[in-house]
Parts: structure tokens; sequence; C-alpha cells
């Protein structure tokens, strides 16, 4: 199938924060930061995560994911700890119970949609609401990291997907890469040359 591309939405930092400040609780905040920051698939993936998941040493976690665990070797990856998203993670950890298992407690399954909880929590940040609400968090997250220098074949490693998924379904042309690629002529001195000579 072609993918609709008039779907995709980029989740911009400043709109992440709003998102962020919006939610009801530390929970959700941790949700939404494992979707923009981690990159992982909502809801399976963070129902998942255990807290013996996260390495706090080496600043990474495993994800299990319950979408490709059918693929040998697909089980999970290792993410790392974004910076971005350490402190919702280490909110979490101080309100959690010494025994807590899963990370995600409150919220799970059966206590709440997410999305429409998540529609909600757009509406209350002011902004306007998004096609594919989750998808396109993790699509903004792939799509920034590549942009910040990481390799294709890490990218896909941390997000869980290949890189033929990357560029078909989640990789995204932002506002900012018309802007960049059209206002810095140095960055292009042999076809200034060229044109100019």
């Amino acid at each position: 199938s072609i993918p609709n591309k008039s779907r995709e939405y980029f989740i911009t930092a400043d709109e992440t924060k709003k998102l962020l400040n919006a939610c009801p609780d530390a929970e959700w905040r941790l949700i939404v930061a494992l979707a923009r920051y981690g990159g992982l698939r909502i809801p399976s993936e963070p129902y998942a995560l255990c807290w013996e998941d996260i390495n706090w040493v080496d600043e990474r976690f495993y994800v299990s994911s319950p979408k490709t665990e059918r693929y040998e070797g697909k089980e999970g990856r290792m993410v790392p700890l974004f910076p971005q998203l350490r402190p919702y993670l280490e909110d979490c950890r101080e309100l959690a119970e010494d025994d807590a298992e899963f990370v995600i407690v409150k919220h799970r399954r059966g206590s709440c949609n997410l999305r429409t909880c998540m529609q909600k929590i757009v509406k209350r940040a002011g902004l306007n609401q998004w096609p594919r609400l989750f998808q396109n968090m993790r699509s903004s997250r792939e799509t920034e990291l590549l942009s910040e220098g990481f390799q294709l074949q890490t990218v896909v490693a941390w997000l869980g997907n290949s890189p033929t998924v990357a560029l078909k379904s989640y990789l995204q042309v932002r506002e900012d890469d018309y802007k960049k690629a059209t206002q810095n002529a140095a960055q292009y001195p042999a076809v200034m040359a060229e044109t100019q000579g």
C-alpha cells in the first residue's frame, strides 16, 4: 500500500513541551515522553516496560515489542535513555512502589483509552488535533534522530523498524528542511562557484 503523506505531522519541541505541561500526572507525561522522545509504539511497548528493563548506569533500556516478537531477533530492542526522556522516567520511579514491576501502572489497559485521553491532552495544550496521534510522535522522533546525524541503521535499531519501513512510513520532510536548504549558500560552494563564475 502507498502511505498517505497527508496524514504526516511533525510534532515540534514547542508542541511537545505544551503537551507535557498539559498532562494530568507524571505517568501521562512519561507516556508522552516515551512516544515522542523514545519512539515507542503506543500502547503496547510502554505497557510491557518493566523497571528491571531500565539500565540507569549504561543509560539505556530494553523495550519488549509485542508487535514484532513473532520475528526471530525482533522480540525487543535497546533504546538510549535520551536526555529528554530520562527526567520523566526518574519522576515515575520516585513515585513507584519499591516492589513495582511495571513502569506504567495507573494508566494500564482497561483504566482508560489512551487515544481518547491523548485527544483531551492535545486540546488542553491548546493544540490542533493531528492525524495518527501516537504514530506521528514516533515518526517525529525517527525523523529528528536522523536529522541530528545518527545513522539510519542505528535509528531503526532503536525504534524497532527497518530502513524500508522508516523510509516508506515514518520519515518526514519538515518545514525546517526547506528553510535550511534555501538559507545557507555556503553549504554549496562548488555549485555557487559554477553559477556565479
